[in-house]
């Protein structure tokens, strides 16, 4: 949401298909990076009357930004792709892949098949697609590794970036140190991109390297 919203706030029409939470706390944490409100408080409606003020004066910039969230928790990928026609986006984001809806959840070639249907389409339509995915994390060495994605190795054959995130500190530090590692790059060089991750308010900031 955060890469959506900087992206909407420069006139790039974007469209968001999340498949386990709806439109409202996504819409929360943009009103929280915004203002500094503690998330904690959109869910439990402890708000000051300033945090009241500072929230009704997001009110104008939430209705400028070009951004639509699809609330449809049970989407496959052809009605996805149906959406993307009728919002006509520049920027599209899912999340998250294995959550679509299948036919047989246990179909690799169904996945690698919804991965050549959004390929198809992002080069088509000329978009940008945000594709998030699980993990699987057993090899023990710590390392990010594009064998790390879920469901189909589709995803690492035809994703022209690949970025997988990681906490690098224990439960307990604030902000939390994240690492984002670009494994596959298709644009530029692969490497480790660190962040700090502020939890209150959903956001990454990078960290500056000297």
């Amino acid at each position: 949401m955060q890469i959506l919203t900087t992206l909407a706030e420069n006139g790039m029409p974007c469209l968001m298909f999340p498949t386990e939470v709806g439109a409202e706390p996504l819409i929360d944490k943009i009103i929280s990076r915004r203002t500094g409100i503690s998330l904690k408080k959109f869910q439990n409606g402890t708000f000051t009357e300033q945090d009241k003020k500072l929230i009704e004066s997001t009110k104008d910039y939430i209705s400028s930004l070009p951004l639509v969230v699809v609330e449809d928790f049970g989407i496959g990928v052809d009605k996805l792709i149906a959406d993307i026609d009728k919002y006509a986006p520049r920027v599209v984001c899912l999340d998250y892949f294995q959550a679509l809806k299948w036919n047989n959840p246990e179909s690799v070639g169904e996945k690698e098949s919804a991965v050549h249907k959004i390929k198809k389409i992002t080069k088509d339509r000329n978009l940008i697609t945000l594709v998030m995915s699980q993990l699987k994390r057993g090899d023990g060495t710590g390392k990010a590794s594009l064998s790390e994605l879920k469901g189909t190795g589709a995803l690492e054959e035809l994703g022209d970036v690949v970025g997988q995130m990681y906490r690098v500190e224990e439960l307990g530090a604030y902000p939390v140190k994240v690492d984002l590692t670009i494994t596959k790059s298709k644009y530029s060089d692969t490497g480790n991109i660190p962040l700090k991750f502020w939890s209150s308010t959903c956001d990454f900031k990078e960290e500056t390297i000297s």
